[in-house]
Formats: C-alpha cells, sequence, structure tokens
C-alpha cells in the first residue's frame, strides 16, 4: 500500500537504496554556487519545499516519483541515473 504525497510514495521494502542518490548527488556540483550538491541545494535549485523528501527516500522510508526524478536528472546532467537506480557504476556519467 502506498501513501501518495506531492513528490513521493512511502512503501516499506524498497528495492532502491536512496544512498545511491544521496552519493550521486553529492558527486555534483550545486548549480548556484558551483560548490558540492547537497540535498538541501538540490531541494532549492528544484523549487521544493519539503525538507524531508531525499532524506526520507535515503533513509528507505519513501520513494521518489519519476517526476522528481527527472527534475533531478536535468538540473545535473551530468548524473548517472543507472547508478541512482542501481547502485551500479559511477555516480557522474559525461553528458
Amino acid at each position: 500500500m502506498y501513501l501518495l504525497l506531492s513528490h513521493m510514495a512511502y512503501k516499506e521494502g524498497s528495492e532502491i537504496d536512496g544512498e545511491w542518490l544521496k552519493s550521486a548527488i553529492r558527486a555534483q556540483k550545486d548549480p548556484l554556487t558551483g560548490k558540492r550538491a547537497t540535498f538541501r541545494s538540490t531541494m532549492t535549485a528544484m523549487g521544493i519545499v519539503n525538507s524531508d523528501l531525499f532524506t526520507e527516500f535515503a533513509g528507505g522510508r519513501a520513494h521518489i516519483n519519476l517526476e522528481t526524478l527527472a527534475k533531478v536528472a536535468r538540473l545535473y546532467p551530468t548524473m548517472n541515473m543507472r547508478f541512482v537506480l542501481t547502485g551500479q557504476g559511477d555516480p557522474i556519467t559525461t553528458p
């Protein structure tokens, strides 16, 4: 059973490890500051006000919907989405 929210759905037993997204984001540069990206800087750049979105996902307590993952991919063109979804490969790829 899912509880759908604006950017995520809560469900137990996720097969996608949220730590993969965390690692992939940290491997990126923040588009606003040029420093290493964080969950907070990513959400700010995406206009997301729910501060728990990525933290809940990384902790295995939520799923992020495809629309949100697509926004992340557009924000960071060098992010390897295969790494985000499977943990395979490097967090960064060349565009």
